[in-house]
Protein backbone atom coordinates (compact mmCIF):
# COMPACT_ATOMS: atom_id res chain seq x y z
CA UNK A 1 0.00 0.00 0.00
CA UNK A 2 2.54 2.27 1.10
CA UNK A 3 4.37 1.24 -1.68
CA UNK A 4 1.66 2.43 -4.39
CA UNK A 5 1.76 5.94 -2.56
CA UNK A 6 5.27 6.33 -3.01
CA UNK A 7 5.55 4.98 -6.68
CA UNK A 8 2.61 7.56 -7.47
CA UNK A 9 4.98 10.21 -5.90
CA UNK A 10 2.37 10.90 -3.15
CA UNK A 11 3.77 11.57 0.59
CA UNK A 12 1.40 9.68 3.12
CA UNK A 13 0.65 9.93 6.53
CA UNK A 14 -1.04 7.02 8.42
CA UNK A 15 -2.46 6.00 11.96
CA UNK A 16 1.18 4.07 12.22
CA UNK A 17 2.97 7.19 11.71
CA UNK A 18 0.80 8.54 14.42
CA UNK A 19 1.98 9.06 18.52
CA UNK A 20 -0.29 6.75 20.44
CA UNK A 21 -3.58 6.54 19.49
CA UNK A 22 -5.68 8.40 22.77
CA UNK A 23 -7.97 11.23 23.10
CA UNK A 24 -4.78 13.99 23.39
CA UNK A 25 -3.38 12.88 20.52
CA UNK A 26 -7.00 13.52 18.59
CA UNK A 27 -6.14 17.43 17.64
CA UNK A 28 -3.21 16.20 15.76
CA UNK A 29 -4.55 13.59 13.76
CA UNK A 30 -7.28 16.22 12.85
CA UNK A 31 -4.16 18.55 11.76
CA UNK A 32 -2.89 16.01 9.53
CA UNK A 33 -6.63 15.02 8.09
CA UNK A 34 -6.58 19.35 7.31
CA UNK A 35 -3.02 19.26 5.57
CA UNK A 36 -4.03 16.23 3.15
CA UNK A 37 -5.25 16.28 -0.13
CA UNK A 38 -6.82 12.89 -0.21
CA UNK A 39 -8.19 10.92 2.84
CA UNK A 40 -7.69 7.03 2.24
CA UNK A 41 -9.52 4.00 4.73
CA UNK A 42 -8.77 0.39 4.38
CA UNK A 43 -11.32 -2.05 6.27
CA UNK A 44 -10.82 -5.26 7.05
CA UNK A 45 -11.55 -7.42 10.24
CA UNK A 46 -10.88 -5.16 12.90
CA UNK A 47 -13.20 -2.07 14.23
CA UNK A 48 -9.25 -1.16 15.87
CA UNK A 49 -8.42 1.20 19.10
CA UNK A 50 -11.34 3.34 20.74
CA UNK A 51 -11.44 6.68 21.40
CA UNK A 52 -13.34 7.02 25.55
CA UNK A 53 -16.48 8.00 23.30
CA UNK A 54 -16.16 4.34 22.66
CA UNK A 55 -15.35 4.66 18.58
CA UNK A 56 -12.56 3.69 17.35
CA UNK A 57 -9.87 6.14 15.99
CA UNK A 58 -10.19 5.22 12.49
CA UNK A 59 -14.30 5.72 11.75
CA UNK A 60 -13.48 9.22 14.14
CA UNK A 61 -10.75 9.86 11.19
CA UNK A 62 -13.50 8.84 8.60
CA UNK A 63 -16.13 10.82 10.04
CA UNK A 64 -13.75 13.86 10.14
CA UNK A 65 -12.65 13.31 6.19
CA UNK A 66 -16.32 13.11 4.92
CA UNK A 67 -17.35 16.33 7.15
CA UNK A 68 -14.05 18.56 6.01
CA UNK A 69 -15.25 17.56 2.53
CA UNK A 70 -11.76 15.54 1.56
CA UNK A 71 -12.20 13.67 -1.84
CA UNK A 72 -12.26 9.95 0.32
CA UNK A 73 -12.04 6.70 -0.67
CA UNK A 74 -12.49 3.35 0.93
CA UNK A 75 -11.31 -0.08 0.44
CA UNK A 76 -13.26 -2.91 2.03
CA UNK A 77 -11.95 -6.45 2.21
CA UNK A 78 -14.48 -9.01 0.00
CA UNK A 79 -15.24 -11.52 2.78
CA UNK A 80 -14.80 -11.17 6.21
CA UNK A 81 -15.57 -14.86 6.58
CA UNK A 82 -11.87 -15.87 5.05
CA UNK A 83 -10.31 -13.97 8.07
CA UNK A 84 -8.86 -16.17 10.63
CA UNK A 85 -7.66 -15.52 14.22
CA UNK A 86 -6.40 -12.09 15.53
CA UNK A 87 -7.26 -10.49 12.53
CA UNK A 88 -10.83 -10.44 13.20
CA UNK A 89 -12.93 -8.76 15.56
CA UNK A 90 -14.57 -11.99 17.62
CA UNK A 91 -16.10 -10.07 20.51
CA UNK A 92 -19.80 -9.66 19.38
CA UNK A 93 -19.92 -5.98 20.64
CA UNK A 94 -16.89 -4.68 18.27
CA UNK A 95 -17.78 -7.06 15.56
CA UNK A 96 -21.75 -5.17 15.31
CA UNK A 97 -19.44 -1.76 15.44
CA UNK A 98 -17.10 -3.33 12.47
CA UNK A 99 -20.34 -4.51 10.15
CA UNK A 100 -21.90 -0.57 10.95
CA UNK A 101 -18.52 0.81 9.80
CA UNK A 102 -18.46 -1.42 6.77
CA UNK A 103 -21.99 -0.51 5.71
CA UNK A 104 -21.40 3.29 6.28
CA UNK A 105 -18.30 3.68 4.48
CA UNK A 106 -19.76 1.55 1.88
CA UNK A 107 -22.18 4.36 0.95
CA UNK A 108 -19.81 6.87 0.20
CA UNK A 109 -18.65 7.91 -3.14
CA UNK A 110 -15.77 5.97 -4.05
CA UNK A 111 -15.86 2.34 -2.99
CA UNK A 112 -14.09 -0.49 -3.68
CA UNK A 113 -13.63 -4.42 -2.66
CA UNK A 114 -10.25 -6.36 -2.58
CA UNK A 115 -9.61 -9.55 -2.00
CA UNK A 116 -5.12 -9.90 -1.59
CA UNK A 117 -2.97 -7.50 -0.78
CA UNK A 118 -1.99 -7.01 -4.66
CA UNK A 119 -5.81 -6.32 -5.65
CA UNK A 120 -5.83 -3.40 -3.02
CA UNK A 121 -2.39 -2.23 -4.61
CA UNK A 122 -4.05 -2.01 -7.86
CA UNK A 123 -7.47 -0.43 -6.50
CA UNK A 124 -5.98 2.14 -4.59
CA UNK A 125 -3.29 3.50 -7.28
CA UNK A 126 -6.32 3.49 -10.03
CA UNK A 127 -8.63 4.86 -7.70
CA UNK A 128 -6.22 7.86 -7.00
CA UNK A 129 -4.91 8.22 -9.95
CA UNK A 130 -8.76 8.71 -11.40
CA UNK A 131 -9.01 11.50 -8.29
CA UNK A 132 -5.61 13.07 -9.11
CA UNK A 133 -7.53 13.97 -11.94
CA UNK A 134 -10.75 14.79 -11.88
CA UNK A 135 -10.58 16.11 -8.57
CA UNK A 136 -6.44 17.70 -8.29
CA UNK A 137 -5.80 19.21 -4.74
CA UNK A 138 -2.74 21.71 -4.27
CA UNK A 139 -0.45 19.02 -3.32
CA UNK A 140 2.84 19.22 -1.71
CA UNK A 141 4.93 22.86 -2.52
CA UNK A 142 9.23 22.94 -2.26
CA UNK A 143 10.17 25.38 0.12
CA UNK A 144 12.24 26.95 -3.16
CA UNK A 145 8.85 27.03 -4.99
CA UNK A 146 6.75 28.88 -2.61
CA UNK A 147 7.77 32.21 -3.73
CA UNK A 148 7.21 31.60 -7.32
CA UNK A 149 3.24 30.42 -6.36
CA UNK A 150 3.40 33.56 -4.59
CA UNK A 151 4.54 35.85 -7.27
CA UNK A 152 1.76 33.97 -9.55
CA UNK A 153 -1.44 34.54 -7.07
CA UNK A 154 -0.04 38.44 -7.25
CA UNK A 155 0.64 38.32 -11.38
CA UNK A 156 -2.77 36.76 -11.14
CA UNK A 157 -4.44 39.42 -8.95
CA UNK A 158 -2.48 42.23 -10.91
CA UNK A 159 -4.05 40.86 -14.09
CA UNK A 160 -7.46 40.47 -13.18
CA UNK A 161 -7.57 44.19 -12.12
CA UNK A 162 -5.41 45.32 -15.35
CA UNK A 163 -8.92 43.94 -17.12
CA UNK A 164 -10.98 45.21 -15.10
CA UNK A 165 -9.64 48.35 -15.67
CA UNK A 166 -9.43 47.71 -20.11
CA UNK A 167 -12.94 47.38 -18.99
CA UNK A 168 -13.63 50.60 -17.76
CA UNK A 169 -11.93 52.29 -19.62
CA UNK A 170 -13.36 50.66 -22.90
CA UNK A 171 -16.86 51.71 -21.68
CA UNK A 172 -15.66 55.49 -20.68
CA UNK A 173 -14.02 55.59 -24.07
CA UNK A 174 -17.74 54.41 -25.68
CA UNK A 175 -19.56 56.94 -23.52
CA UNK A 176 -16.89 59.45 -24.73
CA UNK A 177 -16.96 58.88 -27.85
CA UNK A 178 -20.75 59.78 -27.94
CA UNK A 179 -19.72 63.30 -26.67
CA UNK A 180 -16.83 64.23 -28.53
CA UNK A 181 -16.42 65.96 -31.68
CA UNK A 182 -15.20 63.25 -34.64
CA UNK A 183 -15.87 62.59 -38.39
CA UNK A 184 -17.74 65.81 -40.14
CA UNK A 185 -18.26 67.47 -37.15
CA UNK A 186 -15.56 70.91 -37.72
CA UNK A 187 -13.04 72.22 -35.26
CA UNK A 188 -12.12 75.83 -35.90
CA UNK A 189 -8.27 77.22 -35.00
CA UNK A 190 -6.98 80.89 -34.64
CA UNK A 191 -3.74 80.41 -36.61
CA UNK A 192 -0.76 83.25 -36.23
CA UNK A 193 1.90 82.92 -38.91
CA UNK A 194 5.34 85.09 -38.83
CA UNK A 195 6.35 86.39 -41.98
CA UNK A 196 10.58 87.53 -43.00
CA UNK A 197 9.74 90.93 -41.97
CA UNK A 198 8.56 89.73 -38.44
CA UNK A 199 5.27 90.61 -38.57
CA UNK A 200 2.57 88.44 -37.81
CA UNK A 201 -0.95 87.92 -39.29
CA UNK A 202 -3.62 85.88 -38.36
CA UNK A 203 -6.16 83.14 -39.71
CA UNK A 204 -8.90 81.26 -38.79
CA UNK A 205 -8.54 77.41 -40.05
CA UNK A 206 -12.05 75.89 -40.14
CA UNK A 207 -11.24 71.67 -40.77
CA UNK A 208 -13.17 68.60 -40.29
CA UNK A 209 -12.31 65.73 -37.49
CA UNK A 210 -12.48 63.25 -40.24
CA UNK A 211 -9.72 65.32 -42.89
CA UNK A 212 -7.63 65.91 -39.65
CA UNK A 213 -7.00 62.06 -38.72
CA UNK A 214 -6.73 61.06 -42.85
CA UNK A 215 -4.65 63.76 -43.40
CA UNK A 216 -2.22 62.20 -40.70
CA UNK A 217 -2.34 58.82 -41.61
CA UNK A 218 -2.96 59.56 -45.32
CA UNK A 219 -0.66 56.94 -46.89
CA UNK A 220 -1.70 53.74 -44.59
CA UNK A 221 0.89 54.10 -42.09
CA UNK A 222 0.25 53.26 -38.66
CA UNK A 223 2.40 55.95 -37.24
CA UNK A 224 3.51 59.17 -37.88
CA UNK A 225 6.58 61.26 -36.09
CA UNK A 226 5.90 64.14 -34.57
CA UNK A 227 7.75 65.65 -37.60
CA UNK A 228 5.16 64.57 -39.73
CA UNK A 229 2.43 65.85 -37.71
CA UNK A 230 3.56 69.73 -38.01
CA UNK A 231 3.72 69.37 -41.16
CA UNK A 232 0.52 67.91 -41.73
CA UNK A 233 -1.01 70.65 -40.07
CA UNK A 234 1.27 73.63 -42.11
CA UNK A 235 -0.23 71.52 -44.97
CA UNK A 236 -3.88 71.85 -44.18
CA UNK A 237 -3.82 75.81 -42.37
CA UNK A 238 -1.74 76.79 -45.28
CA UNK A 239 -5.44 76.66 -47.51
CA UNK A 240 -6.46 78.95 -45.17
CA UNK A 241 -4.00 81.76 -45.02
CA UNK A 242 -4.57 85.79 -45.96
CA UNK A 243 -4.31 86.69 -49.38
CA UNK A 244 -1.63 88.32 -50.21
CA UNK A 245 0.42 86.48 -48.01
CA UNK A 246 3.64 84.14 -49.35
CA UNK A 247 2.73 80.74 -48.36
CA UNK A 248 6.61 79.53 -48.89
CA UNK A 249 7.89 81.99 -46.12
CA UNK A 250 5.10 82.49 -43.94
CA UNK A 251 5.72 80.32 -41.24
CA UNK A 252 2.72 79.10 -37.78
CA UNK A 253 4.54 80.24 -34.41
CA UNK A 254 5.17 77.89 -32.37
CA UNK A 255 2.79 79.08 -29.87
CA UNK A 256 0.09 77.89 -32.54
CA UNK A 257 0.99 74.76 -33.18
CA UNK A 258 1.86 74.13 -29.32
CA UNK A 259 -1.97 74.94 -29.12
CA UNK A 260 -3.12 72.75 -32.38
CA UNK A 261 -1.03 69.62 -31.42
CA UNK A 262 -2.58 69.86 -27.73
CA UNK A 263 -6.05 69.91 -29.42
CA UNK A 264 -5.54 67.27 -32.19
CA UNK A 265 -3.73 64.44 -29.54
CA UNK A 266 -6.33 65.33 -26.89
CA UNK A 267 -9.36 64.59 -29.20
CA UNK A 268 -7.83 61.67 -30.82
CA UNK A 269 -6.56 59.94 -27.88
CA UNK A 270 -10.33 60.70 -26.32
CA UNK A 271 -11.75 58.73 -29.43
CA UNK A 272 -9.61 55.95 -28.83
CA UNK A 273 -7.91 56.23 -32.19
CA UNK A 274 -4.38 56.72 -31.33
CA UNK A 275 -1.72 56.14 -28.65
CA UNK A 276 1.30 58.48 -27.95
CA UNK A 277 4.68 57.05 -27.14
CA UNK A 278 8.25 58.06 -26.96
CA UNK A 279 9.94 55.79 -29.55
CA UNK A 280 14.68 55.77 -29.56
CA UNK A 281 15.17 57.42 -32.87
CA UNK A 282 11.67 58.23 -33.79
CA UNK A 283 11.13 60.60 -30.67
CA UNK A 284 7.18 61.49 -29.66
CA UNK A 285 5.10 59.09 -32.25
CA UNK A 286 1.33 59.00 -32.54
CA UNK A 287 0.27 55.05 -33.08
CA UNK A 288 -2.99 54.42 -34.61
CA UNK A 289 -5.25 51.83 -32.35
CA UNK A 290 -7.49 48.93 -34.01
CA UNK A 291 -10.54 51.53 -33.26
CA UNK A 292 -8.21 54.53 -35.07
CA UNK A 293 -7.40 51.95 -38.26
CA UNK A 294 -11.16 50.50 -38.66
CA UNK A 295 -12.24 54.35 -38.05
CA UNK A 296 -10.15 55.22 -41.14
CA UNK A 297 -11.89 51.74 -43.08
CA UNK A 298 -14.73 53.08 -41.96
CA UNK A 299 -14.20 56.77 -43.87
CA UNK A 300 -12.28 55.23 -47.01
CA UNK A 301 -13.24 51.53 -47.13
CA UNK A 302 -15.54 50.47 -49.97
CA UNK A 303 -18.70 49.90 -48.65
CA UNK A 304 -21.72 47.67 -49.54
CA UNK A 305 -24.22 48.57 -52.01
Amino acid sequence: MLQALLEMRAFPTGMEMFPSADDDQWDFIQREILSSDYYVVIIAGRYGSLAADGTSFTEKEYDFAVASHKPVMAFLFHDLGQIKGVHLDQEPGARAKLDAFRAKAAKGKLVKEYRNPDELKSQVWHALTHAFNLQPQEGWVRAKNQRRIEDLEEITELQKKAMELEAEVARLRKDTGLMLSQGDDLTAWSVDWTQPDRSIVNSTVTVSWKRILLALFRDGSHFVSFGQITTTITRICKEYLPEGVDVTTAAITNESMGEMVRAIVIQLRGLGYITVENTPGYGTIWSLTPAGSLQIALLVGQRRE
